[in-house]
């Protein structure tokens, strides 16, 4: 039985696939492409028979087992994983839910993460704060690959143009063959000019000066862009953006053969 049908068999069973990719180690995002294209089915949940709650029992004081919700935790242990959430530190957030001292919450903070149910919860919580902010897996690949193979003529415009010649001491005049009048001795030279905003994806710059030269844009950082998305796809052969991936760093690769100079700030004039 290959490693696919385990985990076909075991989210069959009813386990999630956080849980799977876990026990499996196997990365998160192939099992959930594998779930899907598979079309996998979980078994359907029996009804539990629910005990009736007793009311107006009164609370033992410092009794946490009485604060306990439907989801098994008791309300510090669901502000420490709501705190752990917003800044992954697992003693601060024991600190800010329990009120204890730095000694005890140093252990039983990270001792907190291993319980089953509170990481089931911190899973929740993740999930729900990713919906939140309306954002996935491909939009963070497709930042990455937009940095990666962006290009320079996606920022800046290059024109010809007639300047007057000049000399240490002023512009250089020669006199006209028709007329005899003196006239500027002209050149032709390239000038850079910046497209307008609305032609320029600004999530691709990280830096612009104004300065008495002119202006100067820096570009974010491209290797760092390819290093990551090496990494990622390593890790993800299958990924749907692999293609297109292999596709640019080929023809990436192609043009530093016919460029020998690399750049990566530009200024403009």
């Amino acid at each position: 039985m290959d490693i696919r049908e385990r985990a076909k068999i075991l989210f069959e069973q009813g386990e999630r696939l956080i849980d799977i990719s876990d026990k499996l180690k196997i990365n998160y995002n192939t099992i959930k492409q594998w779930c899907n294209r598979g079309k996998w089915k979980k078994p359907k949940k029996v009804t539990k028979k629910v005990t009736p709650k007793i009311k107006n029992v009164p609370l033992a004081k410092n009794d946490n087992k009485s604060l306990i919700e439907d989801n098994g935790l008791t309300e510090k242990q669901r502000l420490f994983c709501l705190y752990w959430v917003n800044n992954r530190n697992a003693t601060q957030s024991y600190l800010k839910a329990y009120g204890c001292n730095y000694a005890v919450a140093a252990v039983e903070g990270h001792r907190n993460l291993t319980k089953p149910k509170i990481k089931d919860e911190i899973n929740r919580l993740r999930e729900l704060k990713k919906e939140s902010i309306m954002i996935d897996e491909n939009d963070i690949i497709e930042k990455y690959m937009r940095i990666a193979f962006s290009d320079l003529t996606d920022f800046i415009e290059v024109k010809t143009e007639q300047v007057p010649m000049m000399s240490s001491d002023g512009p250089i005049m020669i006199p006209d063959p028709d007329t005899g009048e003196l006239k500027h001795m002209m050149q032709t030279v390239n000038m850079l000019t910046l497209k307008t905003s609305d032609q320029i994806d600004g999530a691709l710059i990280s830096e612009i000066r104004q300065g008495k030269q002119g202006v100067s844009i820096k570009l974010e950082d491209r290797q760092k862009a390819l290093k990551w998305l090496a990494d990622f796809f390593g890790m993800n052969p299958e990924h749907k953006h692999r293609v297109e991936y292999d596709a640019k760093k080929l023809q990436l690769e192609q043009e530093r053969l016919q460029h020998t100079i690399k750049i990566d700030e530009v200024k403009v004039f």
